[in-house]
């Protein structure tokens, strides 16, 4: 069973799936280290994004985020952030953020006006990948809610907004 995407109020929530164990280092260095940059010719070879220069790490909960040091309002299109989900020395998931650039505001009744940007969440299971399954889920935030798209529609949109899925 595929797990439901979730992703747009905070564009931060992560799925606890298996262990895929084909993936990793030794525990005996940071996860900044092993599932960063460290990583990115496997990232490459499996045709997902790698971890921009000038990010900052982050972690917490066995997830390291990675995310541009600026925040991401009313500024140009940009992958902003990415976030590596593991259990110890395994890699599970990565999740790669992008928007759109162009802040709105949302209003919800007894809350305080929220701003939101228009986002697209690129996901890829290292466990599906293992099992032969497809390792992508990918989600259109708009509003208070995700639409599921595929890989090319993602891709699509990204090119609308004048970016690659890709970073290299």
């Amino acid at each position: 069973m595929q797990p439901r995407l979730s992703l747009c109020a905070s564009c931060l929530v992560l799925f606890a799936l298996p262990a895929f164990s084909g993936c990793g280092r030794s525990l005996s260095r940071s996860p900044t280290i092993r599932f960063g940059p460290q990583q990115d010719d496997t990232r490459r070879r499996l045709g997902l994004p790698t971890v921009d220069s000038h990010w900052i790490a982050t972690t917490f909960n066995n997830s390291v985020l990675w995310s541009a040091p600026e925040e991401v309002r009313d500024g140009p299109p940009m992958h902003f952030s990415k976030i590596v989900t593991y259990d110890g020395t395994h890699l599970i998931e990565e999740s790669d953020f992008y928007s759109n650039g162009k802040s709105f505001e949302v209003r919800t009744p007894g809350r305080p006006p929220e701003r939101r940007t228009v986002d697209v969440v690129v996901q890829f299971n290292y466990e599906r990948a293992a099992a032969g399954q497809s390792p992508w889920s990918c989600a259109l935030c708009q509003s208070a809610t995700d639409e599921e798209i595929s890989l090319p529609q993602a891709e699509k949109v990204l090119a609308s907004w004048g970016l690659q899925r890709l970073n290299y």
